[in-house]
């Protein structure tokens, strides 16, 4: 329970504090207006005044596990100071370890990608098991795995006639590709040749953390002549660990993106690369510069490529150097529609070789691009510390 907790609220205070204002949101409710007296009214006795919370000094040398009881313990007593506290210690950690992985995930990859899937797959174990429908009734029952996996089936086939519906089609996918039951994935893999079935059954193979799942997606990435069902395996493979780990689904992916001759394909799949491991996977980082820089491309081609980028600073809250390095050298020499994108996210990514090229070619523009260097360079001025 506190590793989750900690996962949880990691991935947030590196971020800037984001956990704090969920959990503010969600423990406090916002005070009731106040009311005007009315005569002859009783009037309330005066509230005590809140005590400020304690002030607990958390050391950045801290164990993972020493952290998590800090947050664990001010969760229940609603000590939001002691977040802080442990949010600053975080990022100094951050600061001071420039060789070393920010977070180890149960595999010590040190993929802040991984460690997001793990969380969001764990999120959905919970809401999975706390849903009362009849696909998670049929798993707590004392059917066998026969009848359970006989049933989920039919779950699935079912005519689908409202939200509801479609939430147990979904239950029952996951629930079969998770089983142990061989016939489980077989009655998925029938499902990938329905049409209306499709999505669900692409999906649950792609939570399922299987390879041999993964690969059938995959195949119908490179082989299939259908690009809608080529643009669903995009989307279901953004849920894959394989795509989250930087391996094979990173690399089909990116061969999609470049290669694919639809281009509603491509920018499906650039769209998932945004869950990718950039660190790992050389593939998905050379494939989002080269098609953010070429300038033949098209141009939703080239904005799916730096919308990518953006959620990938949102989620690894850094983008890898080589990366970094080309998108100062494009916001130099784009001239169209792009560069004002390019020059936005060097606001939010860039570090202080990027305060110092900006501020060069600040001389050289106009217009909007002017507007948008300078608003780059005053985010970056207030995040980037100078070495």
């Amino acid at each position: 329970m506190l590793k989750l907790a900690f996962a949880f609220l990691l991935g947030g205070v590196v971020g800037g504090g984001l956990v704090l204002g969920v959990h503010v949101a969600f423990y406090e409710a916002p005070p009731p207006a106040p009311s005007s007296p009315t005569s002859g009214a009783v009037t309330p006795a005066p509230k005590p005044e809140k005590q400020p919370d304690a002030w607990i000094r958390v050391a950045p040398e801290s164990s993972d596990e020493e952290l998590a009881e800090f947050l664990s313990l001010a969760g229940f007593d609603r000590n939001w100071t002691t977040v802080a506290e442990v949010a600053k210690a975080l990022r100094v950690r951050a600061a001071e370890a420039e060789d070393e992985p920010l977070v180890q995930d149960d595999a010590g990859s040190g993929s802040l990608a991984a460690l997001e899937h793990r969380y969001r797959q764990r999120i959905a174990e919970i809401e999975l098991a706390r849903r009362d429908n009849p696909a998670t009734r049929l798993l707590r029952s004392e059917r066998t795995q026969a009848q359970i996996t006989q049933g989920l089936k039919e779950l699935l086939l079912a005519p689908e006639l409202g939200p509801q519906d479609r939430r147990v089609r979904r239950d029952a996918a996951l629930l079969l590709a998770r089983s142990e039951d061989p016939l489980a994935r077989q009655i998925l893999l029938d499902a990938l040749e329905q049409p209306d079935l499709f999505d669900e059954a692409a999906q649950a193979l792609a939570r399922a953390d299987d390879p041999a799942a993964d690969e059938v997606l995959l195949a119908i990435l490179r082989d299939d002549q259908d690009p809608l069902r080529r643009a669903g395996a995009c989307r279901a493979l953004a849920r894959s660990l394989s795509l989250a780990e930087g391996g094979a689904a990173a690399s089909a992916l990116a061969r999609t993106a470049r290669e694919d001759l639809d281009v509603a394909v491509r920018t499906h799949a650039l769209a998932s690369l945004a869950l990718a491991d950039l660190e790992r996977s050389q593939d998905a980082r050379q494939t989002l510069v080269q098609l953010a820089q070429d300038p033949t491309e098209p141009l939703s081609v080239r904005e799916a490529s730096l919308a990518t980028l953006k959620d990938q600073v949102v989620l690894a809250h850094r983008l890898p150097e080589a990366v970094l390095d080309a998108l100062e050298l494009l916001a130099s020499t784009e001239r169209g529609p792009l560069r004002l994108g390019v020059l936005e996210l060097l606001g939010e990514a860039g570090d202080q070789g990027t305060v110092e090229q900006l501020e060069g070619l600040l001389p050289s523009v106009a217009g909007e691009a002017r507007v948008a260097v300078e608003r780059a360079l005053e985010r970056l001025r207030r995040r980037v510390i100078p070495e």
